[in-house]
C-alpha cells in the first residue's frame, strides 16, 4: 500500500506535466493556444466523467435489474445515434454549435436525475438519452475541430487532449470501482458527480472562441448521400473503412465471449487485459498526432487498420487469455488511432467545402452506426454457439481485405495522405 505522501508527490509530478502541456512549445497563435487550453481543461473534466460513470453504465444496468435484452438494446443506443446524426445535420444547418451544446446538456444533465429515481426504466431512459445525444452531436464537434485547430498541428493538438482526457479517465475509473466496492457512494451519487463534471467539460468547451460557420444551402437526405457521388475518394475510403471497421466490430463483439468460454478465464485476467489495452491506449496518442500531421489521414487509418487485424487473429490462436496480452495493447494502440484519425480524415477530404464538414462528418457517422447496428448481430449468428474459427475468420477476413484496400487507397490519393 502506498503511502499518502507518495500519492501526494505523483499528483505534484502529474500536474507539473499538465501545466508542462498547457504550456504547448508549438508555433501557434495566441487564440489557438488559449482554445487548446480550454479544449485540454474540458477534456480532463470529461474523462473524470468518462472514468466515473460511462464506464460502468452496462453493469449498472444488468445490477439494478435490467433484463439481457434490454442491456443489449442500451448498447446499440450509441449506434442509434449516429444513425440519427444525418439527419440532424441536415435539419440543423448553420445552428451546429447550438445544437450540440444542447444535446451534451441534455444528456449529462439527465444522469444527475438519478438521484430522484433509481428504477430500471427510469435508468434505461435516461442511460440511452446520454448514449444517443452525444453521437447524434458529432458532425457539429468536428466543424468545431476543424475551426479551431490549423491543419498542420491539428494531429498533435488533439492528441494532447486525449492525453490528458484518457489519464483522467484512468484515474476516474480507480476512484469510482474502491468508492462504490467500498459501499461509499451508490451509483446514483457517483453518476449524479459525473454528470456535473461533464457539464463542467461543457463550460470549459463553451468559452473556446466561435467560429461562424459558413451557411449551408438546405440540403436532402439524397444530397448528403450524393457526396458520395461527386467525391469519388471520399466514397472509396468509406467504403474500405467500412469493411476494416466491421471486422473491428465484430471482433470486438466477439473478445468477452472469447475470453470467458473459449480461454475459460475470469474477471481477473479480463481486469488485467483491460489495464493493458489502456496503457496501449494512453501511450500512443502523440505518436498518432505526429503520424497524421506528417503523413496524412489515409496513412493514418491504414496504420490503424494493421493494428486491427492482430485482434482476431490473435483470438484465432491464443492458446491462453495471457497470449492475449501484447494482442490487446496493440489494440489500445489503435483505439487511439480510432479516436482521431476519422475526425482529420473527414476533415481532409471536406478541405474543397469547408462548410460541409458536418455534412461529411454525419455521413461518416451514419455508416459507422450502421456498422455498429448489424456487425455484433451477424458475429453472433456465425458464431452460433461455439464456432469461433468460422466467426473470428470472418472478422479477419473483413478487416484484412478493408486494410489492404486502404493501402492501395493511399498509394492512388497522395493528396489525401
Amino acid at each position: 500500500m502506498r503511502s499518502f505522501a507518495e500519492y501526494r508527490t505523483s499528483i505534484a509530478y502529474a500536474l507539473r506535466q499538465a501545466r508542462g502541456l498547457l504550456s504547448l512549445n508549438l508555433p501557434i497563435s495566441a487564440r489557438v493556444r488559449r482554445d487548446f487550453q480550454l479544449d485540454c481543461i474540458g477534456g480532463i473534466l470529461y474523462g473524470l466523467f468518462n472514468g466515473t460513470t460511462v464506464g460502468y453504465l452496462y453493469v449498472v444496468a444488468r445490477t439494478i435489474g435490467v433484463s439481457q435484452l434490454g442491456v443489449s438494446l442500451l448498447v446499440s443506443m450509441g449506434a442509434v445515434g449516429a444513425v440519427l446524426s444525418l439527419p440532424a445535420s441536415i435539419l440543423v444547418r448553420s445552428a451546429g454549435r447550438p445544437f450540440m451544446f444542447g444535446c451534451y446538456s441534455l444528456g449529462r444533465a439527465g444522469l444527475v436525475l438519478l438521484l430522484l429515481h433509481s428504477g430500471p426504466s427510469f435508468y434505461l431512459l435516461l442511460a440511452a438519452t446520454f448514449l444517443i445525444t452525444g453521437n447524434v452531436a458529432i458532425p457539429f464537434y468536428a466543424e468545431v475541430m476543424a475551426h479551431i485547430y490549423p491543419q498542420e498541428f491539428r494531429g498533435r493538438l488533439m492528441s494532447l487532449v486525449r492525453i490528458g482526457s484518457g489519464t483522467a479517465t484512468a484515474v476516474g475509473s480507480l476512484l469510482s470501482a474502491w468508492l462504490l466496492g467500498a459501499g461509499r457512494l451508490t451509483f446514483q451519487d457517483m453518476f449524479a458527480v459525473g454528470g456535473v463534471l461533464a457539464l463542467g467539460s461543457l463550460v470549459s468547451f463553451a468559452k473556446i472562441t466561435p467560429v461562424k460557420p459558413q451557411v449551408r444551402p438546405r440540403a436532402s437526405v439524397r444530397d448528403t448521400f450524393a457526396i458520395l457521388r461527386r467525391n469519388r475518394p471520399f466514397a472509396t475510403y468509406q467504403l474500405w473503412v467500412m469493411f476494416m471497421g466491421a471486422g473491428n466490430v465484430m471482433s470486438g463483439t466477439l473478445y468477452p465471449l472469447v475470453i470467458v468460454d473459449k480461454l475459460h478465464a475470469g474477471y481477473g485476467p479480463f481486469g488485467v487485459l483491460t489495464v493493458i489495452t489502456s496503457l496501449g491506449y494512453m501511450s500512443s496518442f502523440l505518436l498518432w498526432g505526429r503520424i497524421m500531421d506528417r503523413s496524412g489521414p489515409v496513412i493514418t487509418i491504414l496504420l490503424v487498420g494493421i493494428c486491427v487485424v492482430m485482434l482476431p487473429a490473435g483470438m484465432l490462436i491464443a492458446p491462453g487469455v495471457y497470449w492475449l496480452a501484447p494482442v490487446m495493447f496493440i489494440t489500445g494502440v489503435a483505439n487511439a488511432g480510432f479516436e482521431i484519425g476519422p475526425f482529420a480524415a473527414v476533415i481532409n477530404y471536406a478541405l474543397a467545402t469547408p462548410g460541409d464538414v458536418p455534412l461529411y462528418m454525419a455521413l461518416h457517422t451514419y455508416l459507422s452506426g450502421l456498422r455498429g447496428l448489424i456487425c455484433p448481430f451477424v458475429a453472433t449468428l456465425i458464431l452460433a454457439g461455439h464456432h469461433y474459427g468460422p466467426a473470428l475468420g470472418t472478422a479477419l477476413a473483413l478487416s484484412a481485405v478493408g486494410t489492404l484496400m486502404l493501402w492501395q487507397l493511399a498509394k492512388e490519393q497522395p493528396q489525401a495522405s
